[in-house]
């Protein structure tokens, strides 16, 4: 179990977190040079509606792993608890391995849809669109591989969701 957490802990407490904190700085920048642009210099920069749109998506998805690494999406857990154990487990497994196979749908159909976006650009920046495509498939990995991860714990060590700090 202390190699799952540490796993947990490098590649979603450390990477994403630092991933998401750039990307969102990122896209403070672009809109406040935008504002700049607008109001101050009476001349808006081109660029930066689109370099914050692309930001947004990555921002939006990657945000979302993290969340889910976190517990921190909503959930309605007021039936949850009133079962015994037992069922709360089966639940448990049941739950990840809906997560599971739900990433694993985005991740094989965002993976496909990059091939029919490859040659499209965007309009100022001029860059493939399977840069702003490709933040689905990878926050589908970044969420599937959560949910494995979880659930191994499930399967495994007993570990339950309502109890994870």
């Amino acid at each position: 179990m202390d190699v799952i957490n540490k796993i947990q802990k490098v590649v979603y407490e450390k990477f994403l977190t630092v991933v998401v904190i750039v990307i969102g700085m990122t896209m403070a920048f672009s809109v406040s040079l935008q504002v700049l642009g607008r109001y101050v210099m009476k001349t808006p920069f081109p660029w930066t509606e689109e370099l914050a749109r692309l930001c947004y998506v990555w921002f939006a998805l990657l945000g979302s792993a993290l969340t889910l690494s976190q517990n921190g999406h909503l959930g309605v857990d007021y039936f949850f608890r009133k079962f015994d154990d037992r069922i709360k487990k089966v639940l448990e497994l049941a739950t990840w391995v809906i997560v599971i196979a739900a990433c694993a749908i985005v991740l094989n159909s965002g993976i496909k849809i990059l091939a029919v976006v490859a040659k499209q650009h965007t309009a100022i920046l001029r860059i493939s669109y399977v840069w702003s495509y490709s933040s689905v498939p990878t926050a589908a990995g970044f969420m599937g591989f959560y949910g494995i991860l979880s659930l191994v714990k499930a399967l495994f060590y007993g570990w339950r969701r309502d109890t994870q700090s």
